[in-house]
């Protein structure tokens, strides 16, 4: 998809290993390597935290922006960058090098072809053990997680939802009524 080379960390304790660790583990591969701009996911499936890419950024000691939509006026010491805020579409301007997270609606990921497929096979693949990096076994894994699962419970289940169908003036002034009887969010 369009990269030059792969970094490939091997280690047995994936699973078991929060977002601090994940963050210092890219943090030591990514020491003595140049670099302008560090684009990750916005969060993880598994842990759904969103915490690896903003320690990353505090450990390195760069500016972070997190979920972003788009990019553009892309030079080599800044980046301009668009993230959906609460209320409107925020425009930031972000000096460079850095850490910026994407929004999964940044763009559309294409397929593959067969040719870049087997151009990918011959691309640089570089294996690194975390022994190489200076991790022993007791900085990883469940017994060095900062974090603690301490229960998983399912959400309570939302009510379904009314459709008012008919005049617009009759269905304003019942949608009025249960925002005021049920819902008494208007007084």
């Amino acid at each position: 998809m369009g990269a030059h080379k792969a970094i490939h960390v091997k280690y047995d304790f994936a699973k078991e290993t929060d977002s601090y660790a994940y963050a210092k583990i890219l943090q030591k591969v990514l020491e003595g390597r140049n670099y302008d701009l560090i684009l990750t996911g916005r969060q993880a499936q598994d842990t759904d935290a969103g915490l690896t890419p903003p320690m990353l950024a505090e450990f390195l000691g760069l500016p972070q922006v997190t979920n972003i939509i788009r990019f553009s006026d892309v030079s080599d010491q800044k980046i301009t960058l668009y993230r959906q805020g609460d209320h409107a579409t925020e425009v930031l301007e972000m000096n460079l090098p850095g850490v910026v997270t994407v929004n999964d609606s940044l763009n559309e990921p294409r397929l593959a072809s067969m040719r870049g497929i087997m151009m990918a096979k011959k691309k640089p693949l570089e294996e690194v053990d975390l022994d190489e990096l200076g991790f022993s076994a007791e900085m990883m894994g469940a017994q060095a997680s900062m974090t603690e699962v301490l229960q998983h419970d399912k959400p309570e289940s939302r009510n379904e939802g009314k459709i008012f169908k008919g005049d617009e003036a009759d269905t304003v002034k019942q949608v009025m009524e249960l925002l005021v009887s049920e819902a008494k969010l208007l007084a």
